[in-house]
């Protein structure tokens, strides 16, 4: 199957998060090799996705955060030194992306790639204000992050319960990345 997924731009490009998560789990936590080709993902988005449309806008950034988070595999280990500068090119694309359209990028999208620039070392122009726009944020029914100004939104997530995701990545953006070690 994964073999036959890597063949598949197209399927790739929709999967995104679901295609990427797949592969790292396999290839890098069952396998434990390497398996596929980093840079294939830099193909998918140049060639697959278009800048105007704010799906694809959407996935692109799925694509390349899920790349960065399945080569920690889910938190668990630091980025491979050799791989940083991959990983680094991925954000600054990402980076040049939500600053031309900010407001159509959710939220999620936003404070994952923050994540990432702590997984990778990546220090962004947009922390501050990514940070800002969480700042007036706040929920009025307690004290958790909703989607408050961006066009884009995940539908209209305003419980506690359907936030999570979002407040989670927000404390994670706002601590250095320490990943468990081996062994414990």
């Amino acid at each position: 199957m994964s073999s036959e997924l890597q063949k598949d731009e197209k399927a790739l490009s929709i999967l995104s998060t679901h295609a990427v998560n797949f592969l790292y789990l396999y290839h890098r936590g069952i396998k434990n090799e390497e398996g596929f080709n980093i840079e294939k993902f830099f193909e998918i988005a140049h060639s697959q996705y278009s800048k105007e449309n704010d799906l694809h806008t959407r996935l692109h950034i799925y694509l390349y955060t899920h790349c960065i988070i399945g080569e920690t595999m889910f938190y668990s280990r630091e980025v491979p030194l050799e791989k940083k500068r991959l990983y680094t090119k991925m954000l600054r694309e990402l980076e040049e992306i939500i600053a031309r359209k900010y407001f159509t990028i959710t939220l999620d999208n936003k404070l994952e790639f923050l994540v990432c620039c702590r997984v990778v070392e990546y220090e962004t122009f947009l922390e501050e204000v990514i940070y800002s726009e969480t700042s007036v944020s706040l929920s009025k029914e307690g004290d958790f992050l909703i989607d408050r100004y961006n066009t884009k939104k995940d539908g209209e997530i305003v419980s506690f319960e359907r936030s999570e995701h979002r407040n989670a990545l927000f404390l994670m953006s706002h601590r250095k990345f320490m990943p468990q070690k081996r062994g414990m």
